[in-house]
């Protein structure tokens, strides 16, 4: 069974939004608030925050499938780029002593643990995701970091106690990210680009739709654009099974028929694309 650290995270509980802490210094196997709701680290060292009725299926969130592929093709380094211009972000914006940050929708943690080490602080940071699979899988990697199994649209995290959050390729909600950031707390987020992997989509798909990520409906009824970049880059695809890595691990492995997924394999000692969105947030004052 792992033990949490002794560390403070600003965690409430998903019942009733009273702070949930471990039990004692000794017992941080439980989790328990004033109304002495109770949650349970997991073996791996998660806290199961995501109510039934917060669950749109019996198994929310990325699958294992999907979850190991990524795992597999994120450690092959190829979106190294992407993690480096983030950290070079929020080094460049970020002030604050010990800050606390959360990555909303963190999946299997790649980027979450990367950019911590990268970071020119130290930082108390959470990671949360809806998927069980992928949760557990961050858990496993990581222990100085407060993984969560639990919803960016309700997230069991205290109000203004975040200094910044990233949320990045996943479905952005606005109020509930201000809720839990402090006055002016940034927010970046990243989407992709309109050529992104454009040589297996041309494969997949009979009409590819080139449409670049905005982030501009989302957020700003609760924040304001500080900075907007995009980063192009390219690598060459070194095997079938890395090209099959990169279909499963997105979308469009379920948007498009399974006959298709081999055309990939074609992909095989090929040159393609990467294109992503980053943009930085500010929450306004409420």
């Amino acid at each position: 069974m792992y033990i949490f650290l002794f560390m403070t995270f600003p965690v409430i509980c998903p019942v009733c939004q009273f702070e949930l802490n471990p039990c004692s210094t000794t017992d941080q196997k439980t989790w328990k608030c004033a109304n002495n709701h109770s949650f349970d680290v997991s073996k791996q060292g998660y806290l199961n925050l995501l109510l039934a009725n917060q669950k749109n299926s019996s198994n929310p969130g990325d699958d294992l499938k999907m979850v190991k592929a990524r795992e597999i093709f994120l450690e092959r380094a190829r979106y190294l780029p992407l993690l480096e211009r983030i950290s070079s972000v929020l080094n460049q914006r970020i002030n604050t002593e010990n800050p606390s940050w959360a990555d909303l929708g963190c999946g299997e943690g790649w980027y979450t643990r990367n950019l911590k080490d990268r970071l020119d602080f130290t930082s108390t940071t959470i990671g949360l995701d809806i998927s069980k699979p992928a949760i557990t899988s961050a858990a496993r990697q990581s222990k100085s970091i407060h993984w969560q199994i639990a919803s960016a649209a309700n997230p069991p995290i205290s109000n203004t106690s975040l200094d910044f959050a990233i949320s990045l390729f996943t479905p952005l909600f606005g109020e509930s990210t201000q809720r839990i950031l402090k006055e002016s707390g940034l927010f970046l987020v990243a989407g992709t680009g309109a050529n992104h992997l454009i040589e297996m989509r041309e494969l997949i798909y009979d009409e590819v739709n080139r449409v670049s990520f905005t982030a501009n409906k989302s957020l700003r009824q609760y924040f304001d654009p500080i900075e907007i970049q995009e980063l192009e880059f390219s690598w060459v695809i070194e095997s079938e099974a890395e090209a099959l890595e990169l279909l499963t691990m997105t979308p469009h492995a379920w948007r498009t028929s399974p006959d298709k997924h081999s055309r990939v394999h074609s992909l095989k000692d090929k040159s393609i694309q990467a294109h992503f969105v980053i943009e930085l947030w500010q929450s306004k004052l409420n």
